[in-house]
């Protein structure tokens, strides 16, 4: 149909868009490392970071600003034992006005770049309440012996509003992240010698495989469209459930290598910057930034190579800043490993925040689950699409559990098929749960996963049993051998 042609013409033009003003960001981090002085970078990098959200946000730019500032005045003047979920209530309740404003009398925002931002911004905001309230406690607590550095350093927990204002609209990480903390972004203002950092060549690096992955998004993005999946033509296809099966496989590696392109994009602009750049004796984590306090980054005493002038690559450490591991996402044979390696400064956003602060233990995974989908969006497609995986999760999580033993004493030739058979079925359960993600109307849904017999579903629903009458059968069979 016509108005689907026009649909995915401006999809792929707000695409465009998008990737041009991450593209923007590497030389801006090039320059960025050559701004010394703590003042001097902070003004930088809020300014030319709200200036390229007031070129996507336009006359719009009041939403994140009025979050910022509401988040400001709920971290400065709120209890600070219950900040936090202030700022947790504040900022994801305002996602629901952000994406219904248009019901309420106010233009309706693009759910394209603006939209992105305020994703990204509404977890910067929620983060700086919980590491506030969280270092306070630790500076206050003579016990709390952890060796890994607060979130906020002492010197920090005063921070002014140009602080939190540029860390908000840093033009690092701005439209797609990867997410990072506060103190992450307090070290780099900090930096010791940032013109030592060796960042150019690992910042190409991670523009590789960014060609291969632009070639394959744009050859298969023509040919194996997504609204194709909502036509009465691909569920009424002579081929069956075979061909739609098969039209998913590449309709979800261009959905998801379009990812990889904004990805590695950003990372590569964080790279440039020196931003996340840290000593490997800090043992950094995606996301969380340094898990030890490192003495020679804190005493300036690292190894500078003396034909570059910089310090030596082997002794820096990027993974503050890493997003995605392509390859593990790729050759992932369960469901969790996709999750572990993609955007992982969300993950570790999602872990942190609410996984490790739920109170029930028994329902912090779903409240991971719960909470992603409505992060992403309110249209029941994401709520379809996170609740499907999370069956599919326990599912194969029991199923594997159960049949350990049996795969641990099995030959390496069938481990290797027990691996291949693992892929395959998890690479099709994600691309039927990922249909949901991305058709979103209900209608669109239930007719394209009718017309795929539910095998979603079905194939997680038999995880389960079979995970259940193999536990029975293994307690029934070790009870006769007590006996």
């Amino acid at each position: 149909p016509i108005e689907n042609c026009v649909q995915v013409t401006h999809m792929a033009l707000d695409d465009y868009i998008y990737i041009a003003l991450i593209v923007v960001c590497i030389p801006l981090g090039a320059v960025a490392k050559h701004v010394n002085g703590y003042t001097n970078r902070l003004l930088y990098c809020g300014l030319v970071g709200f200036a390229l959200a007031l070129l996507a946000f336009q006359e719009q730019i009041w939403h994140s600003l009025l979050t910022v500032v509401g988040s400001y005045l709920i971290v400065k003047y709120s209890s600070i034992r219950y900040c936090h979920v202030m700022s947790l209530v504040f900022n994801f309740g305002y996602l629901a006005f952000f994406r219904m404003a248009g019901r309420f009398g106010f233009q309706e925002v693009s759910t394209g770049t603006p939209n992105a931002v305020q994703l990204i911004l509404s977890l910067k905001l929620i983060s700086v309440a919980f590491d506030l309230r969280d270092s306070t406690l630790h500076h206050h607590d003579p016990k709390d012996d952890s060796q890994a550095p607060p979130a906020f350093p002492a010197e920090a927990l005063n921070f002014g509003f140009m602080d939190f204002f540029s860390y908000s609209y840093c033009f690092l990480g701005l439209f797609t992240g990867p997410f990072f903390r506060y103190r992450t972004f307090y070290d780099f203002l900090n930096q010791p010698d940032p013109e030592k950092m060796p960042t150019a060549k690992k910042a190409f690096q991670e523009l590789t495989y960014v060609p291969l992955y632009i070639f394959v998004f744009l050859v298969l993005q023509k040919y194996f469209p997504v609204w194709y999946l909502a036509s009465d033509e691909f569920l009424n296809h002579p081929g069956g459930v075979i061909y739609r099966l098969a039209y998913m496989y590449p309709c979800l590696i261009w959905f998801r290598w379009r990812f990889y392109i904004a990805w590695q994009l950003a990372v590569s602009g964080f790279t440039m910057a020196g931003m996340g750049a840290y000593p490997k004796d800090c043992e950094c984590r995606a996301g969380m930034g340094p898990s030890k306090v490192s003495q020679k980054y804190k005493g300036n005493t690292l190894t500078v190579d003396s034909q570059t002038g910089c310090y030596v690559e082997e002794d820096i450490d990027f993974t503050t800043i890493k997003q995605l591991n392509v390859w593990c996402i790729e050759t992932m044979t369960r469901a969790t490993g996709a999750f572990v390696h993609w955007n992982m400064g969300v993950q570790f956003w999602m872990y942190h925040y609410i996984s490790k602060k739920c109170p029930l233990r028994q329902y912090r995974r779903f409240a991971v689950f719960v909470v992603g989908a409505y992060w992403h969006g309110l249209h029941l497609g994401y709520y379809f699409a996170f609740f499907s995986m999370f069956i599919c999760v326990l599912g194969q999580e029991a199923f594997v559990k159960v049949t350990q033993p049996l795969r641990g004493r099995s030959p390496t030739w069938l481990v290797y098929f027990w691996n291949f058979v693992d892929w395959n079925i998890s690479w099709r359960i994600y691309e039927y749960q990922q249909t949901a993600f991305r058709l979103l109307q209900t209608d669109d849904i239930l007719r394209g996963w009718a017309s795929l017999y539910f095998v979603g579903h079905i194939l997680s629903a038999l995880f389960i049993i079979l995970a259940l009458i193999i536990s029975r059968i293994s307690k029934s069979s070790k009870g006769d051998k007590n006996n």
